[in-house]
C-alpha cells in the first residue's frame, strides 16, 4: 500500500503542517467531531484520525507515521457530504454519512482509491506513556528509548571533533525472527540521501560537466522538448534547495507503475519520469518559496546522467561513495526480501503489528526515485559522511562549493540537501513509512549525529526527539 511508503520518502521534517482553508461549511455540525477509520491493503494496514471543526477545518492524522497531522488546504462541509484535499500531496478524501456515527469514505491517492469506513470517537489514542528522562546516551538509555518507539530496532552514532566515535544498536533485524541487529548493520537513510545527491552533482560541477546555474532547458530540452515553459530556465540550486516550483511527486497512480526492481539502465526510466513531472503544473514560482520535492532531485539526477552520459547510480558510487570510503553504501534494500542478513524495514499488518513486508512492491520505492530517497548504510560510513560534511575537507571538494552546498541560494533555511537550523547546524530526516533515519551535524559543537530505526510507529516523532536530546549530552 502506498500511503505510509510516499510520505515516509518525503521525510518527516518535510512534511508541514498546512492550514486549512475552509471553502464551505454550512451544515457541517453532524460531521464535527473526531473519526477513526482505516485502509487495509495487500495485507498492510493504515489507520488513519479524522478532525473536523467547528469552524471548517479539518485534519487528517497518519496515526502510524509518527501521528502525521495533515491540514487540509480545501474543504467543504456540507452534510451529509464531506470534501477534503490536499494539493500538494495528491490526496483527497470524499465521503457521506451513513446515520449519525459513520463516514463512509474513499481516499484518492493520486488515482488510487481506498475506501475507509470512519466511525465517530478516536481507536486510536495517542500514547500516555511518559518519554524517558533525558540523560546521555548509553547502552541503557538507548534500550528504554527503543521500548518507548516501539520500533523492532534503532541505531545511533555520533562522534565530536578530536574524539572517539561511537555505534550503538539494539533490537531485532526482523520483529518475526530474534535475530539481533550488529553494530555493522546498514540502514535505509530515505531522503537524508538528497544531500549526497546535492554532493555528486557537486563534483560534477567542479569537472565542468554542469554548473550550478545549469539550466533544465539546456540538459533535457531536447529530450523533453514538451516541458512547461515555466521549467526550462530553473537551475540546479533550485532543484536540489526545493525551490523549482516541481510538485512534491507525480500522481502516485502513476508513479507506482514504475518498477521496484533495480534496472540495468535506469536512464530512461529515470528521463520517463522527468518527461511526467516537468508536464505538471507548477505550484509555485522558481525560486519563490521552498516547496518539498522529491521530483526535483531527480530532476537533477537526470541532468547529471544526460552531461556525463552515465546513470546515476554509477556516478554516486564512483564519485561519492568510493572516494569517501563508504564500503556499506548501496542502492534499494539492504538485503534481498526475506533474508536476515541485515535489517528489514517493517508495516503495520491486519494484526495492529509490525512486520516485514512480504513483496518487493511493498519493501521498496521505485528504483527510479533512488536520488530522492534509496540509498543504505552502515552507521559508521554514516559517521564519516558526516564528519567529511563538518569538517569540508580540500581533497573532496573545494572550499567555494562546500559552502554553496550547506548555504541556503534562497535565504529561507533550506540548503542543497540539509535543512539549515538558526546556529547553522544541518539536520534532516528520512524514511520510507517503513524506516526512519535523521542526520545533523551540530556547528557549534561539532557534534555528529545518526539515528536509525527500522519502522515507524505513532511513537516514532517522540522517541526521535528524545533520542537526539540524549546524543547532545553524549560524551
Amino acid at each position: 500500500m502506498a500511503w505510509n511508503r510516499r510520505q515516509g520518502l518525503i521525510g518527516l521534517t518535510g512534511l508541514a503542517v498546512l492550514g486549512a482553508r475552509a471553502a464551505h461549511a454550512q451544515g457541517s455540525g453532524a460531521l464535527v467531531g473526531v473519526w477513526s477509520g482505516a485502509a487495509v491493503e495487500d495485507g498492510q494496514m493504515s489507520r488513519f484520525r479524522l478532525q473536523v471543526l467547528a469552524d471548517g477545518h479539518a485534519t487528517l492524522v497518519l496515526v502510524d507515521s509518527g501521528e502525521l497531522p495533515l491540514g487540509a488546504t480545501e474543504v467543504s462541509l456540507r452534510a451529509p457530504d464531506i470534501h477534503l484535499a490536499w494539493p500538494e500531496y495528491g490526496l483527497r478524501l470524499d465521503g457521506r454519512l451513513d446515520g449519525a456515527d459513520a463516514i463512509e469514505a474513499v481516499l484518492d491517492q493520486g488515482g488510487l482509491k481506498h475506501p475507509v469506513r470512519f466511525t465517530r470517537g478516536d481507536r486510536y489514542p495517542r500514547k500516555v506513556l511518559a518519554p524517558p528522562a533525558a540523560r546521555p546516551m548509553s547502552p541503557a538509555a538507548l534500550d528504554d528509548l527503543l521500548r518507548f518507539s516501539e520500533a523492532p530496532a534503532m541505531g545511533v552514532a555520533w562522534a565530536r571533533p578530536g574524539g572517539g566515535r561511537s555505534v550503538l544498536v539494539e533490537g531485532l533485524r526482523s520483529a518475526d525472527a530474534v535475530i539481533a541487529v550488529g553494530p555493522g548493520d546498514k540502514w535505509r537513510i530515505g531522503s537524508c540521501g538528497k544531500s549526497m545527491n546535492a554532493l555528486l552533482i557537486a563534483h560534477l560541477v567542479e569537472a565542468g560537466s554542469l554548473a550550478w546555474t545549469t539550466t533544465v532547458g539546456q540538459m533535457l530540452g531536447k529530450a523533453v522538448s514538451d516541458m512547461r515553459p515555466a521549467y526550462r530556465d530553473i537551475n540546479l540550486l533550485h532543484l536540489l534547495s526545493h525551490h523549482a516550483g516541481l510538485p512534491r511527486d507525480p500522481p502516485i497512480g502513476e508513479l507506482v507503475k514504475f518498477s521496484p526492481e533495480a534496472q540495468a539502465d535506469p536512464r530512461p526510466e529515470r528521463l520517463r519520469y522527468a518527461r511526467m513531472v516537468l508536464a505538471m503544473e507548477p505550484v509555485a514560482a522558481p525560486g519563490a518559496k521552498m516547496q518539498y520535492s522529491n521530483a526535483g532531485h531527480i530532476v537533477a539526477a537526470a541532468m547529471a546522467e544526460a552531461a556525463t552520459g552515465t546513470p546515476w547510480e554509477v556516478l554516486m558510487a564512483r564519485r561519492v561513495f568510493q572516494p569517501l570510503g563508504l564500503k556499506s553504501a548501496g542502492f534499494g534494500l539492504p538485503t534481498r526480501l526475506g533474508r536476515l542478513d541485515q535489517p528489514s524495514g517493517h508495516q503495520l499488518g491486519v494484526d495492529g503489528r509490525l512486520h516485514p513486508p512480504s513483496t518487493l512492491k511493498q519493501a521498496n520505492v521505485p528504483a527510479v526515485m533512488m536520488p530522492a530517497g534509496g540509498t543504505h548504510f552502515s552507521l559508521g560510513d554514516l559517521l564519516t559522511y558526516l564528519e567529511a560534511t563538518r569538517d569540508r575537507p580540500a581533497q573532496v571538494l573545494s572550499a567555494i562549493n562546500w559552502a554553496t552546498l550547506q548555504t541556503p541560494p534562497f535565504g529561507d533555511g533550506m540548503a542543497l540537501g540539509w535543512g539549515v537550523t538558526a546556529e547553522g547546524g544541518l539536520t534532516h530526516d528520512g524514511g520510507d513509512g517503513l524506516w526512519l533515519a535523521r542526520l545533523s551535524v551540530d556547528r557549534p559543537s561539532g557534534l555528529v549525529t545518526a539515528i536509525a530505526f527500522n519502522g515507524v510507529t505513532p511513537a516514532i516523532g517522540m522517541a526521535m526527539e528524545q533520542t537526539q536530546a540524549a546524543l547532545r549530552l553524549a560524551s
